[in-house]
C-alpha cells in the first residue's frame, strides 16, 4: 500500500510529507548521531523511537511496521538528510567483535548462521521486513543466540550481519 494509505487505515490524518518530516526530526532530536541503521538494528530503541513518533501524532493504531519501513524509504532517497544514511564511524571489525562476545568460529561461520537462521524462520519475508517490525527482529535475535549457544551477542551485531550480508549479495 502506499503511505498515504497505511496513515489513514491507521486514523493518522497528516499528509504523507509532514509525517516524513516528524520520522526524521523525531530522529534526529530524539536519537543524535545515531543513523536510520542504528536505530532498526536496536529493537529496543526502534520501539521506543515509534511510541515517541505515535505520541506526537496521538495516533495509538499507527504501527511500528509503518513507521520504520517510511523511515527506511527516507534512507533510501537521494535527498536523504546528511548523516542518517551510513554506517557508524569507528566500527571495530566483525572479527574482533565476535571474539569480544565470545563467539570463537569466525567472522564466516557466524554470518552463514545469521543467514541460515533468517531462511529457516522467514522463508518469504525480506531483511527489510524483519527490521521494520521490531518486536519480530528481537525474536529473531533471540533465536540466533540460542542457535549460536552465546548469549551475549547483541540485536545491534546480529541485524548489522544480517543488513551488511544483504547488502554484499
Amino acid at each position: 500500500m502506499k503511505l498515504k494509505t497505511e496513515l489513514a487505515a491507521c486514523e493518522c490524518s497528516m499528509p504523507e510529507e509532514d509525517f516524513k518530516y516528524l520520522l526524521v526530526s523525531t530522529l534526529e532530536k530524539s536519537y543524535p548521531y545515531r543513523t536510520i541503521d542504528d536505530l532498526v538494528c536496536g529493537p529496543l530503541t526502534a520501539i521506543k523511537y515509534c511510541n515517541e513518533v505515535r505520541d506526537a501524532l496521538n495516533s495509538p493504531l499507527l504501527h511500528d511496521g509503518i513507521i520504520l519501513k517510511a523511515l527506511m524509504n527516507i534512507r533510501k532517497r537521494k535527498d536523504c538528510p546528511t548523516g542518517l544514511k551510513g554506517g557508524r564511524s569507528g566500527k571495530k571489525q566483525l572479527k574482533t567483535q565476535l571474539q569480544e562476545v565470545g563467539f570463537e568460529n569466525g567472522a564466516s561461520a557466524f554470518n552463514e548462521l545469521v543467514c541460515d537462521c533468517f531462511a529457516s524462520m522467514y522463508k518469504s519475508r525480506t531483511i527489510d521486513d524483519i527490521t521494520c517490525y521490531p518486536i519480530q527482529s528481537r525474536a529473531y535475535c533471540t533465536y540466533v543466540r540460542n542457535k549460536s549457544g552465546v548469549e551475549s551477542l547483541t540485536d545491534d551485531l546480529i541485524l548489522r550481519s544480517l543488513m551488511n550480508t544483504r547488502k554484499a549479495a
